[in-house]
């Protein structure tokens, strides 16, 4: 679902055009039902905000990609 998020942004060049057009095709997106562990999640129809956290988060960009890079020694 992240990587189409940004795909579909790159196609239509917005938040916004990204968000209506999931919404359009009603696509869910997780959302976690336990507040302390993250470990259950219902499906929902996606919102804004998932699009807007999604292309804002670094973490889902991949700069926090672990062991993608070497060290120079």
């Amino acid at each position: 679902m992240i990587r189409l998020i940004f795909t579909r942004f790159r196609e239509r060049g917005s938040a916004r055009q990204t968000f209506l057009s999931w919404r359009s095709e009603q696509v869910h997106f997780p959302r976690p039902t336990d507040r302390t562990s993250l470990t259950h999640f219902d499906w929902t129809l996606i919102r804004y905000r998932n699009v807007i956290s999604v292309l804002r988060n670094p973490f889902y960009s991949g700069a926090y990609a672990y062991g993608k890079h070497r060290q120079p020694r």
